[in-house]
C-alpha cells in the first residue's frame, strides 16, 4: 500500500523532487532531505550516493503518507522499502 501511494505520487508528478548542491545543517547534522508539503516540492542533497537519495526520497514521501510517525519509524520504513 505504502509503495503504490509513492509511486502514484511520482508517476502523477504530484511532487517536483529537487536535487541541491549546497544544503544546510540542522544542529551540526548535514541534511539529506526535506519535504516542503504547501509547495508539492521534496528537496534532496546531491550529494548522497543514488541509494541514499533513493532512501530519503521515500523517506520524504513517507512523511506525507503518515504525519504521526517519528522520525525513526520513518527512516526504518524507508530503509526497509528500499
Amino acid at each position: 500500500m505504502i509503495i503504490s501511494k509513492i509511486k502514484k505520487y511520482i508517476s502523477e508528478g504530484e511532487y517536483e523532487i529537487k536535487f541541491i548542491k549546497s544544503f544546510r545543517r540542522f544542529k551540526g547534522i548535514p541534511i539529506k532531505g526535506f519535504i516542503e508539503p504547501d509547495n508539492s516540492i521534496i528537496l534532496i542533497n546531491d550529494k548522497l550516493s543514488i541509494k541514499e537519495k533513493i532512501i530519503t526520497i521515500i523517506h520524504e514521501f513517507l512523511h506525507e503518507i503518515h504525519p504521526s510517525w517519528k522520525e525513526n519509524k520513518v527512516e526504518s520504513t524507508s530503509i526497509k522499502l528500499y
